[in-house]
């Protein structure tokens, strides 16, 4: 099952360590994204690979939504 998950806060943190990522092994391919600092922190710390939101988006992507804010 490829994809991609979000993580947006630390208790969607806890609850896909708890009720998804241990009980789900089709959810170890799946690319796992954190929003925070924190998220990231706690992932790693509980050995579940992920990204930070940060090391995948450039910084042209910042550039693109201020400008649509505009």
């Amino acid at each position: 099952v490829p994809g991609i998950v979000f993580i947006e806060t630390i208790e969607d943190a806890h609850h896909f360590k708890e009720s998804v990522y241990q009980k789900d092994a089709r959810f170890n391919l799946v690319d796992v994204v954190s929003l925070n600092p924190n998220i990231h922190a706690y992932l790693k710390n509980n050995n579940i690979p992920c990204l930070s939101s940060a090391d995948i988006l450039s910084e042209n992507y910042y550039n693109v939504i201020l400008e649509k804010s505009n």
